[in-house]
């Protein structure tokens, strides 16, 4: 309705300024439009999300090869550690992790709000989580992948593998590269966060109408009203 007051977390409409002349009516039905197909254009994002669910089935086919790969080995080699096997099971599950967070919380966030009802199982983060805990949360699995990675590079020296220098100095690059990178979006969020000024209270006075009449439930001001005789 149009008397009901928008949310205070929701940013403020632009107020048009009702037009006048003949140009002026043809450029803000123009400027109306451009802006509705330039909101409708997210849906162009969609069959991403879409891909990255099918991207879903393919880690869990890969799960079940990674089991019977692991069954396989221990039944050949009874003596083999089963640790590595474990620590690929963790991999694929964060993977998961992090493909659930960009599906749900992108989707949600840049393409349209998820109605689940009243499901009790929806993801608190969901509704709660802005743009920088999300960044948060995606730096977190990352670094949690490549940790997993490092734990089971390590794992295969425990093991009295050849030990791949390359490969362990590039894993450990990486991993540290993402603990910086993530450090450093915290610390310019918290900035960012020290220096934007508070939000100013609203006007109760003030409205919104794209036809400049005031709403119907609005009080005139108190030097309008005339004493009564």
């Amino acid at each position: 309705m149009a008397n009901e007051q928008s949310s205070p977390c929701q940013p403020k409409r632009r107020k048009r300024r009702k037009p006048e002349t003949r140009l002026e009516r043809s450029l803000d039905w123009l400027e109306r439009h451009f802006e509705a197909f330039l909101f409708a254009s997210r849906w162009l994002a969609a069959p991403i999300y879409f891909g990255l669910v099918l991207g879903l089935f393919l880690l869990l086919i890969k799960f079940f090869y990674v089991l019977k790969q692991a069954f396989e080995d221990l039944y050949a080699h009874p003596e083999a550690d089963a640790v590595s096997s474990v620590l690929s099971f963790i991999d694929i599950a964060l993977v998961t992790n992090l493909m659930l967070i960009v599906i749900l919380a992108g989707y949600e966030h840049f393409v349209s709000k998820i109605d689940t009802g009243d499901d009790p199982d929806r993801p608190g983060w969901m509704s709660t989580v802005g743009f920088a805990g999300l960044k948060l949360k995606l730096f977190a699995s990352i670094i949690a992948i490549t940790g997993i990675e490092l734990l089971k590079a390590f794992t295969e020296l425990r093991d009295g593998g050849v030990p791949d220098v390359s490969k362990l100095t590039w894993l450990i690059a990486i991993h540290v590269t993402f603990l910086f990178t993530a450090v450093l979006s915290s610390v310019a969020d918290w900035l960012s966060s020290r220096v934007e000024p508070p939000d100013q209270p609203e006007d109760p006075n003030s409205f919104e109408n794209d036809d400049d009449e005031a709403p119907e439930n609005s009080q005139p001001p108190a030097s309008a009203i005339e004493p009564a005789l």
